[in-house]
């Protein structure tokens, strides 16, 4: 079986930009790899808030199309960082949620 992490390709304007990666191996997270995965985790969470607001509001299909998917990439990121948390057994917050 392989373990699913994120490498790191580069840094933008926009932040960390990151790539799902396969390895054979299983090499555990150093800590600030740790900590860009969570503060990834708390930014992919605050913007599908942001997107559904704009979802009610937008009148244009095409551009209520282009949101939905970018709402849909949101939530797979959200459910791909979760699956990375809960096999690197990382503690989820006060509420027993990531």
């Amino acid at each position: 079986m392989y373990n699913v992490y994120f490498g790191i390709i580069r840094r933008n304007a926009l932040g960390w930009r990151f790539k799902l990666m396969e390895d054979k191996t299983k090499m555990d997270l150093t800590s600030s790899e740790m900590s860009i995965l969570w503060k990834t985790y708390i930014f992919e969470n605050v913007k599908p808030l942001y997107l559904k607001a704009l979802t009610a509001t937008v009148e244009d299909n095409e551009i209520a199309t282009i949101i939905k998917d970018k709402l849909n990439t949101k939530e797979q990121r959200i459910r791909t960082l979760t699956e990375i948390f809960k096999k690197e057994n990382f503690p989820p917050c006060s509420n027993g949620v990531y």
